[in-house]
Parts: C-alpha cells; structure tokens; sequence
C-alpha cells in the first residue's frame, strides 16, 4: 500500500492517502493505519524511523491513546517532567528528550494534540502530535524490560476485571488480536 508515495508494507485495512486526505481532526483517537502514515510524514524526526520499523517489521502493541485540548496535555505532562525531573530517576539523554517534547506541546499553536504509545518486544514509544498540522511534536523512546508478552498480559487482566482495553496486537503491520 502506498501513501504520498511511501511503501506501507501489510497494513489492515489501509487506504491510500495525502497529507491532505489524512483526517484525524475530527476523531477521538488514532488508529494503527493513520499512525503509520503520520509517521511516513515526519520520518526526519528523532526516533521515529524506529518506531516505523517496529510499527512494520515486528510484533507490537499499538494503544490508540486520546486526542484532547492542547493545554490539558501540555500541563499534564510539564507537570510530569517537572516530578520526574525532580525525582532525579531518569537517564539524561531521556530527561532531555522529554524536556523537547514538552517545549513542543507548550509552543504548539493546535488547539488539539494527540497522545499515542506503541510497544515493541524490548523497546517502547509514547507519540505526541497536532492532529490537524499531522505533525509529531516529539516522541520518547524508552527500553521495555518488561515486553510484549507482560503488555498482552496487562490487557487481558484489565479485561478480566471488567474494564476495557484499547491496545491492538499487530505482527509486521497486520493486524492479530484486539482485546475489547
């Protein structure tokens, strides 16, 4: 499948788009497919050629997140650098990448952004994004000790008590399993 002449290999259910066919204005959440061209379309950024190669080339978990007013996450997440920073427990190269992406989201003019994460075998992402500039305004990159098979467990047992769950298995960009 191709999208502003990008090869989007096994997609579920994907529908060749422009930038300018790209809608997630209007939505509440992102799915796997937009999520793959919104990285396509900002491939220069930091890490997020990674992202793509787990998004196509292994198994991973993609959690839709939530779309919402641009000063909300802002201020949630200035406040959750701020106690991290605080807390003194992060690795300087991601302290520093956080402290990026939130002067991003605290710069961006969107009245909306996006919040998205994707979890690979041994690697995680967390994604922020205006929606309607299709725009990653930083991603951070983190190593998952836990895996893949401790995130599907966590979905199942969020299941079991009763509650939902939006995450999404996706094996080389084809869909396997929901859990709702």
């Amino acid at each position: 499948m191709w999208a502003d002449g990008i090869l989007i290999p096994n997609l579920h259910k994907a529908l060749p788009v422009g930038r300018n066919q790209f809608d997630i204005t209007n939505m509440e959440k992102l799915t796997f497919q937009q999520l793959n061209i919104l990285c396509d379309l900002n491939a220069d950024k930091k890490y997020v050629r990674d992202c793509l190669q787990v998004l196509r080339h292994e198994d991973c978990i993609f959690e839709n997140g939530i779309i919402m007013p641009r000063d909300h996450i802002a201020s949630l997440y200035s406040f959750r650098f701020n106690s991290a920073k605080d807390a003194g427990n992060l690795k300087e190269d991601y302290l520093l990448d956080f402290k990026n992406c939130v002067d991003e989201l605290n710069k961006s003019e969107s009245d909306l952004l996006g919040i998205t994460s994707v979890y690979g075998d041994n690697i995680s992402f967390l994604i922020f994004f205006e929606p309607d500039s299709k725009t990653i305004l930083g991603l951070l990159k983190s190593k998952s000790p836990s895996g893949i098979k401790s995130i599907e467990q966590n979905a199942t047992d969020t299941i079991n008590r009763g509650f939902s769950s939006n995450a999404e298995k996706y094996s080389k960009g084809a869909f396997v399993r929901d859990w709702k």
